[in-house]
């Protein structure tokens, strides 16, 4: 991989996600009662390489005794410069937690450099790190490992080759297929991940983040006027020399400019074991057969309205045979806010924080406190269905009852049951590149948990083809992943099509609900999958791209994004179809308008099949 420029030291507002990250501590021998509740110290790896770790004890330490540790591997700095009071750490702590946060190799304080995000390197690290924190005085050796967003892909990424220490993990919105789920959905580069994102995170290893407001973070909630000056030193560096010496090491991976030249998933080296080169990425859905192994009992949190971290979710809750919880909700990233598109803005996230971590602990006491639980850990998966406001719970997916229903395209925008008789309908549409999503989505929440908030999209739809039913006799449960089906044509011989789904109430305002998306050079299918996917399923390969010949009527089938919500009696359920997101996705084409063709006739049919559940 080619290195670039370093970063200018910009940081969007908010570029971190989640609660569980502070400091941490290391602790000579002595009375336990007298280890300094705080402490921060250099750990070495095998290869040489010291990362800066943090670790936090309970207040009655000297009461409780040896106690189990919860882990976090972090490349947002384990801690600033001034430490605030975080709901999260204190919640661990006064459930008898030791808590250790590690500034990863190439990030924080640590020294070594990154050749990749979440390298085999990096991810080698974390079993020499937990043997660490089992030979504490203060640790009873057992360990799991805990983490959202980025921390939730390393508390994963620990189980698969993990120490014998590591009792247990908690992996909260993550990324299963880092291509698919993130970075490139439908083969579209997200720019919000691979721009600003890149950027921020370069800033903060070369620790130049100026003071700016920063709101949203790993830290969790911040006073609206804090800021960052810079990442914590450990104790032993009273001079910073430390410090200055490990950043001049973090000649890392230019990011945004390594992925602005990446399309296909083969142009990145992605690791298919432990021992491959540092230059590899560690993406969770190749290592199946090590977490099956393993056999290491994990908790896997997600949202419907947060990126793929509910794909993933349901990808390894119906493939992977292993002890496991699972919970899907309508949150924000990190679960910071409520993210029903059916309630108000600033509505109070639920569980409420404390409430989150109740579940976690519920979960995680068996194996940190005990030996281990009287039964096996059988999977089930919790889940929130919008529009309904009801959690349920089930051992498959799809769920008990579930079958489709297929909606096709009709004359005047209309979206109905009965497949297109005529032999000659279609519809066009001159893509236009000043549509999105809006700066509160599904996709800009994976920056620090912020809230996701369409609003009314009808004003929004005006710009958009779409195709509308009749309102609903009665109501209708969607649960699962909706698969969209276009006979498409094209004046180009690239571009891009995402479609909405959506609900029009009986005022004529609009809810987003879910959506998906393709780039058109993508439209051939895979002859397997290496995971579920619910649906048609792409290679994203170079040598499986195929360009659409210009007016030429091609089949386009892509899965939207998983959703369950109740679709009341009346309101009427709505398909819109764009070529372009600018709060989001990368222009396709480069140059150039397109217009798009959509047959809705006999012979070349349009539709939108619907997972859903008998009521």
């Amino acid at each position: 991989m080619k290195r670039d420029d370093r970063a200018s030291g910009k940081l969007v507002s908010a570029c971190t996600p989640f609660l569980l990250v502070l400091a941490a501590t290391a602790c000579g021998p002595g009375p336990l009662a007298d280890l300094p509740t705080n402490s921060s110290v250099y750990v070495e790896m095998p290869d040489g390489v010291r990362l800066a770790v943090d670790v936090w004890l309970p207040d009655d330490l000297g009461q409780r005794g040896r106690v189990p540790t919860l882990v976090s591997f972090t490349r947002y700095w384990r801690a600033p410069a001034a430490t605030p009071t975080v709901e999260a750490l204190e919640l661990m702590r006064d459930a008898g937690y030791a808590f250790v946060i590690v500034d990863n190799r190439g990030s924080g304080a640590s020294f070594g450099n990154r050749e990749a995000v979440w390298s085999t390197c990096e991810t080698r690290d974390y079993r020499h790190v937990v043997d660490w924190i089992a030979e504490q005085p203060w640790s009873n050796g057992n360990v799991a490992s805990i983490g959202t967003s980025y921390l939730g892909n390393t508390a994963e990424n620990a189980t698969f080759d993990p120490s014998p220490h590591l009792k247990a993990a908690v992996a909260r919105f993550t990324d299963f297929d880092w291509y698919a789920s993130l970075l490139y959905p439908g083969g579209m580069r997200n720019l919000i991940i691979t721009s600003d994102w890149g950027e921020g995170v370069m800033a903060m290893d070369q620790n130049r983040l100026r003071a700016e407001r920063v709101g949203e973070n790993v830290l969790g909630r911040r006073p609206p006027d804090a800021t960052w000056t810079g990442v914590k030193p450990v104790d032993a560096d009273t001079t910073g020399a430390l410090l200055a010496a490990a950043v001049a090491e973090h000649d890392n991976l230019h990011i945004t400019g390594f992925f602005r030249e990446v399309h296909f998933r083969d142009q990145v080296p992605t690791a298919t074991a432990m021992e491959d080169g540092c230059e590899n990425m560690v993406t969770p859905y190749r290592f199946q057969e090590a977490a099956e192994r393993n056999a290491i009992p994990t908790f896997h949190w997600g949202s419907w309205m947060d990126a793929g971290t509910a794909a993933g979710v349901l990808a390894r809750f119906a493939s992977y045979d292993m002890p496991a919880r699972y919970v899907i909700g309508a949150w924000t990233h990190g679960a910071y806010y409520d993210a029903d598109p059916f309630k108000p803005r600033a509505t109070p996230v639920s569980p409420s924080v404390a409430g989150q971590f109740a579940q976690i602990f519920e979960f995680l006491e068996p194996y940190m406190f005990g030996g281990a639980p009287s039964d096996p850990l059988t999977p089930v998966l919790d889940y929130f269905t919008m529009g309904e406001d009801v959690w349920k719970r089930t051992a498959s997916w799809p769920p008990t009852g579930s079958t489709t229903q297929d909606w096709y395209f009709g004359a005047n925008g209309t979206l109905q049951r009965d497949p297109p008789a005529n032999s000659a309908g279609r519809d066009r549409y001159r893509v236009t590149f000043e549509v999105g999503g809006g700066p509160e989505t599904r996709w800009s929440t994976q920056l620090g948990g912020t809230e996701v908030f369409y609003g009314n999209r009808a004003a929004a739809d005006s710009l958009l083809l779409t195709y509308t039913s009749p309102p609903l006799e009665e109501p209708l449960e969607i649960t699962g992943h909706p698969v969209v089906d276009i006979s498409l044509a094209t004046t180009h011989n690239d571009g891009a099509i995402i479609a909405y789904l959506e609900i029009v109430h009986a005022d004529g305002s609009v809810t987003m609900i879910t959506e998906g998306q393709l780039r058109l050079i993508h439209h051939a299918l895979a002859d397997s999958a290496p995971y579920p996917t619910f649906g048609p399923h792409r290679s994203y390969l170079e040598a499986d791209a195929l360009p659409m010949v210009p007016w030429e009527a091609t089949r386009i089938s892509f899965t939207m994004l998983p959703t369950s919500v109740l679709v009341k009696a009346g309101d009427r359920i709505r398909i819109a179809i764009a070529g372009h997101d600018r709060d989001t996705f990368e222009r396709l084409p480069a140059e150039g308008e397109p217009l798009l063709t959509v047959y809705r006739n006999a012979a070349q049919p349009s539709w939108v099949q619907l997972p859903v559940v008998s009521r």
